[in-house]
């Protein structure tokens, strides 16, 4: 629960850290190739979509 009140407020490490967290990595790696199976992945943080509503998931692994 801390960690998704810190996702809204920045407390700890501030908003600038918190955007650059729930910012998915690309599609294509740096000379452009599409990446097989590629899924909304944000720096250990899943991004998906249900109902219209972004969640954001964190497995604990």
């Amino acid at each position: 629960m801390k960690w998704g009140e810190n996702d809204t407020s920045g407390k700890v490490g501030g908003k600038a850290l918190v955007e650059k967290m729930l910012q998915a990595l690309p599609a294509r790696n740096r000379i452009g190739k599409a990446i097989e199976h590629h899924q909304k992945y944000a720096y250990g943080i899943i991004i998906s979509q249900h109902f219209g509503i972004t969640h954001f998931e964190y497995s604990g692994g």
